[in-house]
């Protein structure tokens, strides 16, 4: 596969890259089981994110939509994305990011750390 291939081709240490596949793989798979919605998880807005920084640090879920902190500490930094709850067009119930400009830092980051070939996480795991 294609994936495969490019990680492998960017790392010169073969379990290395084996387990930057199985990470990215889980996170399609976990994305596609919790965040689907007439899309596939991974197609969603959670599941996007999902996929790209790994899990939140910390999720609050309320009537109207989600927050989902990534950072050590909510009260010194990080980084809190807000998802509006609402309906699709065909009548799913969907959760649309609050885009901001303020993401745009670390979204770059976490793009720039995939594309060299490393998986991108804000916590300690």
């Amino acid at each position: 596969m294609s994936i495969d291939n490019f990680w492998l081709g960017k790392s010169n240490n073969q379990k290395f890259a084996r387990e930057q596949i199985r990470v990215f793989y889980t996170r399609v798979e976990l994305a596609n089981k919790y965040f689907s919605d007439y899309r596939e998880g991974w197609k969603t807005d959670r599941g996007n994110l999902y996929v790209i920084l790994g899990p939140p640090t910390i999720v609050n879920m309320s009537s109207s939509g989600e927050e989902w902190f990534y950072g050590e500490n909510p009260d010194v930094a990080g980084v809190l994305f807000i998802f509006d709850k609402g309906k699709s067009i065909t009548g799913h119930t969907i959760y649309r990011l609050r885009r901001d400009a303020m993401y745009q830092t670390i979204w770059g980051q976490a793009l720039t750390t995939w594309r060299n070939g490393r998986i991108f996480t804000i916590t300690k795991n």
